[in-house]
């Protein structure tokens, strides 16, 4: 059965950072300031909030963001980079394809 070339974009529940950090483990562009464990904390002492955003093909997780984020003047919502976090972006799994897709 071929694979399905859709993909789900969805925010992770708290129950499911857990994936998150073990996906983020498997990515080679994965660091410790990408994970959930470095990143909630943060987020509650500098009074931000914390979102993981994740791409799902196929049931499998291949990208995501973890971000902090605040309500500018209480009604913007804007992402905030934590105190102590030198790296701060997306994460990819690497993919075995030769097109474009894989850049």
């Amino acid at each position: 059965m071929a694979s399905s070339n859709k993909i789900e974009t969805r925010y992770l529940q708290e129950e499911e950072y857990s994936l998150w950090d073990a996906f983020v483990d498997q990515s080679p562009e994965g660091t410790i300031f990408q994970k959930s464990i470095w990143l909630r904390p943060l987020a509650k002492f500098q009074h931000l909030n914390f979102s993981i955003a994740a791409c799902f093909k196929g049931g499998k997780m291949i990208g995501g963001l973890a971000f902090t984020w605040k309500k500018k003047f209480g009604v913007f919502p804007i992402i905030q980079i934590p105190l102590k976090t030198p790296f701060f972006g997306p994460v990819f799994m690497s993919s075995n394809t030769r097109y474009r897709s894989k850049i």
